[in-house]
């Protein structure tokens, strides 16, 4: 069925994560992985174990111990000739037997936290009172909107927040507490990666040979609480890429004996502008 893997859940492998309303409230959650998408991604275990996963695009963004794995699908139609179409239809073929026939292949795109921590503690809030089923599966899946990934670097925590006002998409902040060293952040994309283009003001753009996944130009400041952020003053930021590794860059310095945070945004539409008018939005 799948290039990318043929023995990953069939959560990922369904074809009807392709233009599907959000009929079961996973465009605004993570949901913690109990078993619907295996253990590891099979073609990257080096990624670590799978802990949750984002369902609000075409297809999933997993969240493991070491990173996140986009995933990029295309759907290959069978090749009939008209007289072939026409016999199908007149012996009334089902459409769910007729999609049975198409295959779909993927593409992944690695995202490694490159020199992170080996000892995080990983916490989530806002937790759903709904829960998912998968199939078979007897576990419930709960669904969070906030994961943090604390102390990922020296002195700096990984926040992934969901904002319900957004039709989907997830956004992702660094907060580099006092004294810390924004440069340790290295982000280095691997696997199915096409290129990667960084240009002006313009959203990032990692694609593959399937799909394209846009990190919104950085927004930084001050947070005068390290608790719960407040904007205060702007710092311009910038992203940098060497070598398929992403980092941020400061043209006009910032003051390391403050916390700062910085504030991209994810998403998988091309019409992202500014750090607020996408679907999705990370750091």
């Amino acid at each position: 069925l799948s290039d990318a893997q043929e023995n990953f859940p069939q959560a990922i492998k369904n074809a009807e994560f392709l233009n599907r309303d959000d009929l079961f409230a996973t465009t605004h959650c993570f949901i913690e992985n109990v078993g619907q998408y295996g253990d590891y991604y099979a073609q990257h275990p080096e990624m670590g174990k799978i802990l949750f996963a984002y369902e609000g695009f075409e297809m999933p963004v997993l969240f493991t111990e070491k990173g996140l794995i986009y995933l990029h699908r295309k759907i290959e139609k069978p090749i009939r000739s008209h007289e072939e179409e026409e016999r199908l239809e007149r012996k009334n073929r089902r459409k769910e037997a007729l999609i049975q026939e198409f295959k779909a292949k993927d593409k992944a795109i690695c995202m490694l936290w490159e020199n992170a921590n080996k000892s995080v503690d990983i916490l989530t809030e806002d937790k759903s009172e709904a829960y998912h089923t998968y199939g078979l599966l007897q576990s419930k899946a709960q669904s969070f909107k906030k994961i943090i990934f604390k102390n990922l670097y020296l002195r700096i925590d990984l926040v992934f927040t969901i904002d319900s006002k957004k039709q989907s998409g997830f956004e992702y902040s660094f907060v580099v507490h006092s004294g810390a060293d924004a440069n340790l952040i290295q982000l280095r994309f691997s696997g199915d990666v096409k290129s990667i283009k960084n240009k002006n003001e313009a959203p990032l753009c990692i694609s593959s040979n399937y799909g394209k996944t846009y990190h919104s130009q950085p927004l930084s400041y001050y947070a005068e609480n390290t608790t719960n952020a407040t904007v205060g003053d702007e710092i311009k930021t910038q992203f940098k890429v060497e070598h398929n590794t992403l980092s941020f860059s400061f043209p006009q310095g910032y003051n390391k004996n403050k916390t700062i945070v910085i504030d991209p945004f994810i998403t998988a539409s091309g019409t992202l502008i500014g750090t607020n008018a996408a679907k999705a939005k990370g750091v």
